[in-house]
């Protein structure tokens, strides 16, 4: 690189380094967007490309996710930024230093386990899509849809199972997120702190959390907040765990939901999770309505089979796994 310098950078949970301020200014975001960034459980991967006057042309920044994958215990990287300088040269040549970048920072940070990270993935603008799908080697793997019911659909509780709101995330909801999820061979791991670094620390979103409780257990919980998505407000569920099987749970939660749906004088409790998970089936029989968004996930895997039909059958996820959540 003759006419550039690539800096990759991995950040340590509640690394103190600040960005430079041209490159927050880039990403548009602000000091407490980064310091959130940069408290994530489990790191942040950063790349920046400068010319030779020290001028940004490029950046990437990464969060990494504990993940488990096929029984292994790994980490997904989650690119929730990137910039490049397109008033830079001509054609694809103003893209150069940002096709540099990312392929420096994937050949830094991804690759096979146990030492690399198997998957990166992310819901991309128009244009950052093009030039990934193009040059960079990611895939679409799916079409977002979501799964919508009115409010007043859901019926008033059962007795025996109670409904606590949280501040904060008590120890054993990871246990009751573990149980959910069993069964499926990829998914992002969640524990307290990992949820209270996402929910309840969040700079600009303002959620609210509950968990289910029947005899003393935890047995589950569900994240809420408003939103707007494909311009309509909404009630959204942004992460949910609770056994398919138990009936008695998912109702006391959902029907905390809805009280907070009309309380916020929305029309609409929002879900979205894959649609070859249990629970896009299960929410149906309930009689959430599918239909089709303007979301799309894109993805890049580093280690085979992990592709995208494999992916596409068995990677379970929640709005709480992008920036859309």
């Amino acid at each position: 690189m003759s006419e550039q310098e690539i800096i990759l950078t991995a950040l340590a949970p509640g690394d103190p380094a600040p960005p430079e301020p041209d490159l927050l200014a880039a990403l548009r975001r602000t000091p407490a967007q980064w310091a959130w960034w940069s408290a994530n459980p489990d790191g942040l991967c950063l790349g920046s490309a400068r010319d030779g006057e020290g001028r940004l042309c490029a950046a990437v920044v990464g969060l990494r996710h504990r993940a488990r994958l096929a029984g292994e215990t790994t980490h997904f990287l989650e690119i929730v930024d990137v910039f490049n300088a397109f008033d830079a040269g001509q054609g694809l040549r103003r893209a150069r230093g940002y096709l540099e970048l990312n392929r420096a920072f994937a050949d830094e940070f991804c690759g096979r386990m146990p030492e690399g990270i198997p998957l990166a993935y992310g819901v991309p603008n128009r244009r950052a899509h093009r030039l990934g799908l193009r040059h960079l080697g990611y895939e679409i793997l799916r079409s977002e849809n979501k799964l919508t019911l009115h409010p007043d659909g859901i019926a008033s509780p059962p007795t025996s199972t109670q409904i606590e709101e949280v501040e904060r995330c008590p120890d054993e909801i990871q246990a009751a997120f573990e149980r959910s999820t069993a069964g499926y061979e990829a998914v992002i791991e969640r524990d307290a702190a990992r949820l209270d670094w996402r929910f309840a620390a969040h700079p600009t979103h303002a959620y609210r959390i509950a968990v289910a409780r029947r005899d003393g257990e935890l047995t589950g919980y569900v994240v809420y907040r408003r939103g707007t998505w494909d311009g309509v407000e909404r009630g959204l569920i942004a992460d949910w765990a609770v056994p398919t099987d138990d009936g008695e749970s998912r109702h006391a939660l959902l029907a905390w939901v809805a009280a907070r749906v009309r309380a916020d004088g929305l029309e609409a409790i929002t879900f979205s999770v894959p649609d070859r998970s249990r629970e896009w089936s299960l929410f149906q029989e309930l009689g959430f309505r599918a239909s089709g968004t303007h979301d799309y996930l894109v993805f890049r895997s580093f280690q085979k089979p992990y592709v995208m039909s494999w992916l596409f059958e068995n990677w379970f996820y929640t709005l709480a796994d992008t920036e859309r959540g």
